[in-house]
């Protein structure tokens, strides 16, 4: 289990509905040190802490815990991530080549 990409998760998804991790510790029934200490990931927490945290998160274990991207992901192939890494390359190349013509 990788607790510190969990924990990750979780900020992003608590930062997206502009919560506090003091907001998001009470709703869930946590001290917010505890909190701090999930989004690290240096502490391991409850099944019943994580079932709280999704449902006070909006959001399903699946997602919490990457089972969504960790099961496509690992059906991709060589081919799939070249085609995917060029993709995103031309994305970023157009990004960079509007942002000089805005400025």
């Amino acid at each position: 289990m990788d607790y510190i990409a969990l924990g990750q998760r979780i900020k992003v998804k608590r930062k997206d509905l502009r919560m506090t991790q003091e907001d998001l510790a009470e709703k869930v029934g946590i001290s917010s040190s505890f909190m701090g200490h999930i989004e690290r990931g240096s502490r391991v927490l409850s099944v019943d802490t994580l079932r709280r945290l999704c449902v006070v998160l909006d959001v399903s274990a699946d997602d919490l815990l990457g089972l969504k991207y960790d099961h496509i992901v690992s059906r991709l192939t060589d081919e799939d991530l070249e085609l995917a890494q060029t993709l995103l390359q031309h994305t970023l190349d157009i990004v960079k080549s509007q942002n000089h013509k805005i400025t």
